[in-house]
């Protein structure tokens, strides 16, 4: 009785939770506007925004993105095999948000409302979030590791089980490992990692990230918005309707450019200041954890640290690079760098474009550099004033475009 008064009461909170669509930035393959509301998006893949008044129409393969992402501040967060993150409701309001039942779990959501996606399609549950980004990055990127186990249990004590998950409900699990059945509160809990699946579409990769004001983003094959209804089809090929809730971000994975982060680099090569050796991270900073500047979340783009190049081939029929740049959050005030951009044409490198010292806390910088002609493309970060001290860069949304 007490479950359905709150059951009642979220759905009538729910009624009310519909945010207003903001003026936020928009970009596309194009053009970059400061300020555009999202009106209508179409399953065909047409995008309507509203910019001062007027109409404009971007179909989604020219779009980069609208909108800012919003990181979430609670548990539970599922993260699917198609790279959706979905964020529960909140657990102290209504219990058993994320139960399995039969092989299929059932997640709350407080707009979407029920998501059913079968327990192959599950990637991993993230309870609690920890104190830090770098522990909540940490968490996002752990997989569960290819030993014969099903799943793998992180506990709040740091403990580690392996084996299968053979219930989950509102009081807790029930594991079965090595040492045989064992109960869990879900106070106990940081994370559960599931054994890792193809995803269920032919897609080569998701053609939309949808981004939700509670810090869900969704891995998104089809996309329709009108009048504050919402169907996304996530890359699971699960349809998601409700009246409830608004985009706030949207970015197109593919279309009119392709990410750098998306293609094999033909080189790279870093030079240790000292000795110290860092690899570049694709979607990723220099320590593995999630893109940010400007205090803003970027799920596309390069991480690279000083002194560095990264080297890739330009396929025929591109124009131009582009990105943003800037020293990752990770840095805080420290780092100091600067960004090269260097084309190979007619068989010589030539310097195309050198940032001023960048240094941190900054905000991102748009770089747009013609590829006329150009076989290849390097991407260096060099040593600015302040040695390698955290000389974390980012190129944000790095794109070659048709």
């Amino acid at each position: 009785m007490i479950r359905g008064i709150l059951s009642i009461a979220i759905v009538l909170l729910q009624a009310a939770h519909v945010p207003a669509q903001e003026v936020s930035p928009l970009l596309t393959v194009t053009s970059r506007i400061a300020g555009a509301k999202l009106s209508t998006a179409t399953e065909a893949g047409e995008l309507t925004f509203v910019v001062e008044d007027k109409k404009v129409q971007v179909p989604r393969g020219k779009l980069v993105y609208w909108g800012s992402p919003v990181e979430p501040q609670r548990g539970p967060i599922v993260v699917t095999s198609g790279g959706s993150r979905i964020v529960a409701a909140d657990p102290s309001v209504l219990g058993g948000v994320v139960t399995l039942k039969a092989e299929q779990f059932h997640i709350e959501h407080d707009t979407l409302g029920e998501i059913r996606l079968p327990q192959r399609y599950i990637r991993s549950i993230i309870f609690e979030l920890p104190g830090g980004r770098e522990q909540y990055d940490a968490l996002l990127r752990r997989h569960l590791p290819a030993d014969g186990a099903d799943a793998l249990v992180l506990l709040t004590n740091g403990d580690e089980l392996r084996g299968t998950l053979l219930e989950l409900d509102e009081d807790g699990v029930t594991f079965r490992s090595n040492v045989g059945e064992v109960a869990l509160p879900l106070t106990e809990l940081t994370a559960v990692y599931f054994k890792p699946l193809v995803r269920a579409t032919q897609s080569e990769e998701p053609k939309l990230l949808v981004g939700l004001d509670d810090g869900s983003l969704l891995s998104a094959d089809a996309l329709e918005y009108s009048a504050n209804r919402l169907q996304v089809t996530l890359s699971e090929r699960v349809r998601l309707d409700t009246a409830d809730a608004a985009p706030v971000f949207l970015q197109s994975m593919r279309g009119g450019f392709v990410y750098l982060s998306d293609l094999k680099p033909a080189a790279f090569r870093h030079v240790p200041f000292l000795t110290s050796a860092w690899p570049y991270h694709a979607d990723a900073n220099v320590r593995g954890g999630q893109l940010r500047a400007g205090g803003r979340f970027y799920p596309k783009g390069l991480g690279l640290h000083s002194a560095a190049q990264l080297t890739y081939v330009v396929p025929q029929g591109f124009e131009r690079f582009e990105a943003d740049i800037a020293l990752d959050d990770s840095a805080g005030d420290r780092g100091s760098v600067v960004f090269r951009v260097y084309l190979l044409v007619d068989g010589k490198w030539r310097q195309e474009f050198a940032s001023d010292v960048v240094r941190g806390p900054t905000l991102p910088t748009s770089v747009s550099v013609p590829l006329v002609g150009a076989k290849a493309l390097t991407l260096m970060v060099d040593f600015a004033d302040r040695g390698d001290e955290l000389d974390h860069a980012d190129w944000l949304n790095a794109r070659i475009v048709r």
